[in-house]
């Protein structure tokens, strides 16, 4: 008597089983880690990347703040010279009243 290739009765649900699960170097094995150890590789890869990002935004919080004081010495010397500018308005203003007051006295 052959045997058939198809099983039968109860054990055609294990060897469905067996079909299933994935065979030679595609077969995933699970392994018991130790999970410490994970995290701790874990915490100093995230301790080292939040220390060169600590380190990256104070750089830019440094240069930003060199742009600032930049711009505000500009600013400063801008409105000087606009003030200094006002004042000498102011001057001529005050000519062209005081000569007007006399053309209109005479």
């Amino acid at each position: 008597m052959q045997e058939s290739p198809f099983p039968t009765s109860s054990s055609s649900q294990e060897c469905l089983v067996d079909l299933i699960q994935p065979v030679g170097r595609h077969k995933q094995v699970k392994r018991k880690r130790d999970s410490s150890s994970g995290l701790l590789v874990y915490l100093e890869n995230s301790d080292d990347r939040e220390e060169k990002l600590q380190e990256r935004l104070k750089e830019q919080g440094q240069a930003m703040l060199q742009e600032v004081h930049a711009a505000n010495a500009e600013f400063l010397r801008v409105f000087n010279r606009i003030e200094q500018n006002s004042h000498s308005m102011l001057g001529l203003v005050d000519r062209i009243v005081k000569v007007m007051e006399a053309n209109n006295k005479s």
